[in-house]
């Protein structure tokens, strides 16, 4: 995981928020010793405002992820890069139009954070999906078996071949199912990318027509990122009992 601090931490140590601990010091000791509790009220203040900045709470969060598996990281930056555009947009709009949107930019985050939780849950998947298909050919050794099991007339070997020959078929059927479930998932990523770019499209067509019409279609905006929250939680009671 990137190292990263916390927001309370790095607004502690913004050169402004600094610059008004030393000033507060420095009215106490120089002028009237009421100023530097004055001043650390001030400067308290401060330092909350900084940390529950959004723009840097949302950079918190992007240093805070961890890499995922190969396949799923690239689709997932795409993702995650769809969420930054939207929120530069929103942070540079005027402050109506963002307290407008503001339910759907949390619904954007929500989906982003459920999206990369998934995608870690997968990763840990489609490791292991690459150790078996490196390290064992199910098919192969299923095939072999089943020629034993065919070759043979002794009860005691034909039972034991039998019991191996189910063992290893369960494990095949599960290998394949993971990897079905994986295939589900990389196209699910690809979906969750067009609708955040289509959201992003309508928020930008939205701003020039006005308030009235970004009320008006919030709710299908609204909508179709809870459609991809509801379909990414399928995935996850899929992923749960996945195994291989």
């Amino acid at each position: 995981m990137k190292k990263t601090s916390s927001p309370i931490l790095l607004a502690f140590f913004n050169p402004l928020n600094l610059a008004m601990l030393a000033l507060a010091a420095a009215a106490g000791l120089c002028s009237a010793w009421w100023l530097f509790p004055l001043g650390l009220v001030v400067w308290g203040v401060m330092v909350v405002k900084v940390s529950r900045d959004p723009a840097l709470q949302l950079n918190m969060v992007l240093e805070s992820r961890s890499a995922l598996a190969q396949r799923f990281q690239k689709p997932f930056d795409q993702i995650e890069r769809s969420q930054v555009a939207i929120f530069n947009n929103l942070n540079s709009a005027k402050t109506s139009t963002r307290s407008t949107f503001q339910p759907l930019q949390d619904a954007v985050n929500k989906l982003t954070n459920q999206a990369y939780n998934l995608c870690q849950r997968m990763s840990a998947l489609e490791n292991l999906r690459l150790v078996t298909k490196a390290n064992r050919d199910l098919e192969g050794e299923l095939f072999v078996l089943k020629t034993k099991l065919d070759g043979t007339s002794d009860p005691i070997a034909r039972r034991d071949y039998e019991e191996s020959q189910k063992a290893l078929q369960d494990r095949l059927n599960n290998y394949r199912s993971v990897s079905a479930l994986l295939d589900r998932v990389e196209a699910q990523l690809t979906s969750i990318q067009n609708t955040l770019d289509n959201i992003y499209a309508n928020m930008i067509r939205l701003q020039a027509v006005g308030e009235n019409e970004i009320k008006n279609e919030l709710p299908g905006l609204l909508t179709a990122i809870q459609t991809q929250n509801d379909q990414l939680a399928g995935f996850e009671k899929e992923a749960a009992n996945a195994k291989i």
